[in-house]
């Protein structure tokens, strides 16, 4: 039996006016653009895109499936503490620690925290602060460690908490840690960017963006006029970015850094180099009422981070209380699991790629940082 393959011959082409009156006649004399809505951006969303959206764009394009560290937060209250809890949750699944720098007072503190871990198979993140004892426990340590550390001093200016002044002597401490071969030749990276705090205050993603690439530029330019080169100064750095509930544009925020950075060290003249990014859900995303509905938030914002191509990632339990505090845990690092291993989210290589409405997101967000004044 003989079968002709099938063909689409019998439907006439549409054009993208012709589908978009379609989608308004039930709506006809509601208002003058009853389908379309804007974000905080200013960045008008369309109720349906097409292939001549995304013409002459330039394309996000994260190559490899690298997956992600699951970076979950381990108190430092003290070291014998810290490396008990430590040890544990990396026996129940997480690769990598995030932890707060400002409660370690001595480097040595450090070497007992992290007793019988394997720090080369474990990957380390500081949150952002200043904390001179663990940038001296980097310059020993450095070679073969993995991850990032916080300090920011540039950063810490922002927030308004260090004068000029200081920052000139903070920046002249992390020159002198770039040049040591410890630091230099390790997958570390000691410059740590806070952009969560531009989303803690409200900001846009067009601001956030823009923030984190004047940060990196005024590092660029602070540090080369020490004597270090821009090439090292970019593989130094780590950008920790907070994560909102427009899932979407999330997703488009992170793919624009990627075209963002590219674009900044284009104009360094620095070989190109993948942006590493961390990502922290936000505790002014919860609810309080129902607090179950922050487990639902962190796990929609846990994969706008994963689609966008983060290196780590840190979900905030869905509960802070004590008496809750060992469930919403283990929740929080379970959510990594399955993103992980039962969607195979770490199998795929850039899953948002070819989206016309989120390749469309993503020019818009990159032109409205550049054109932001």
């Amino acid at each position: 039996m003989h079968m002709e393959e099938p063909t689409f011959d019998e439907f006439s082409p549409q054009s993208k006016a012709d589908w978009i009156k379609l989608a308004e006649e039930p709506l006809s004399g509601r208002n003058e653009k009853p389908l379309e809505t804007s974000t905080q951006e200013g960045i008008p969303l369309q109720p349906m895109y097409f292939r001549e959206d995304v013409r002459n764009q330039n394309y996000c394009c994260l190559r490899h499936c690298k997956g992600w560290d699951i970076a979950q937060k381990v108190e430092f209250t003290d070291a014998k503490t810290f490396n008990t809890v430590a040890q544990d949750v990396l026996k129940r699944g997480q690769n990598a620690i995030s932890l707060c720098e400002k409660d370690i007072k001595e480097a040595k503190q450090l070497d007992e925290a992290f007793e019988n871990i394997d720090l080369k198979e474990t990957a380390l993140y500081f949150e952002p602060h200043i904390n001179l004892e663990l940038v001296k426990w980097f310059r020993k340590r450095g070679e073969g460690l993995k991850g990032a550390g916080g300090f920011d001093p540039i950063g810490m200016r922002g927030k308004g908490q260090i004068d000029q002044e200081t920052i000139d002597l903070y920046l002249n401490f992390l020159a002198e840690t770039l040049t040591s071969p410890q630091v230099a030749t390790s997958e570390f990276k000691v410059i740590g960017i806070d952009c969560c705090q531009h989303r803690e205050r409200g900001e846009s993603a067009v601001e956030e963006l823009a923030s984190a690439l004047a940060t990196a530029n005024e590092y660029f330019n602070s540090l080369s006029q020490r004597g270090i080169d821009l090439h090292s100064i970019a593989k130094q750095m780590h950008f920790f970015f907070g994560l909102g509930n427009h899932f979407f544009m999330e997703l488009a925020k992170f793919r624009a850094f990627n075209l963002l950075w590219q674009r900044l060290l284009e104009e360094k003249k620095i070989p190109y180099l993948p942006p590493s990014i961390g990502a922290l859900t936000l505790l002014d995303n919860e609810t309080g009422p129902d607090l179950h509905m922050n487990i639902l938030r962190g796990t929609t914002q846990a994969v706008s981070a994963i689609l966008g191509g983060v290196n780590s990632l840190t979900i905030l339990p869905f509960d802070t209380t004590p008496s809750s505090k060992e469930l919403a845990e283990r929740v929080a690092r379970n959510i990594h699991l399955i993103l992980r291993d039962e969607c195979n989210f770490a199998q795929v290589a850039d899953p948002a790629a070819g989206s016309y409405y989120l390749e469309t997101l993503t020019s818009q967000l990159v032109e409205k940082v550049l054109n932001l004044k």
